[in-house]
């Protein structure tokens, strides 16, 4: 149980109360002490991009919409120069802890507007883009 020097300690911490003699006793009087809520695009899991992308690293990804293949490149920072967009792994867990590998032609999706082929990425993916050996 937090004792009333606590409650005070952490809002000055946060912001809460002015600094100066009274606001603990203002506090102890009025603790409005706002709740914490996680808003809808609080993360719920990560992606990771690795490979021929601007930005390699993990992504966070939000309950507030379906997080796709798409966005993930793009929020990569896109394909590199020297990326296979064509043949894009998606390596995911499947039932019993198998991996599952699913290919994805990243160029189809972003530059030929073809939205049916995106693929909704899941909590725990990693998209692995290829590097082009030829640049035709």
């Amino acid at each position: 149980m937090l004792r009333k020097s606590s409650l005070f300690l952490v809002g000055l911490l946060v912001g809460l109360l002015p600094w100066g003699a009274g606001a603990e006793e203002a506090y102890a009087l009025a603790p409005d002490v706002p709740a914490a809520v996680a808003p809808e695009d609080a993360a719920v899991g990560a992606v990771t991009v690795v490979g021929c992308v601007r930005l390699q690293g993990t992504q966070q990804m939000s309950r507030a919409k379906p997080y796709l293949l798409s966005a993930a490149i793009e929020k990569a920072g896109g394909l590199a120069k020297w990326a296979n967009g064509r043949k894009v792994e998606v390596i995911r867990r499947g039932v019993g802890g198998q991996k599952e590998k699913i290919v994805a032609d990243v160029i189809a999706i972003l530059k030929e507007g073809r939205q049916e082929n995106d693929l909704e990425l899941q909590a725990g993916d990693l998209v692995k883009v290829p590097e082009r050996y030829f640049n035709l």
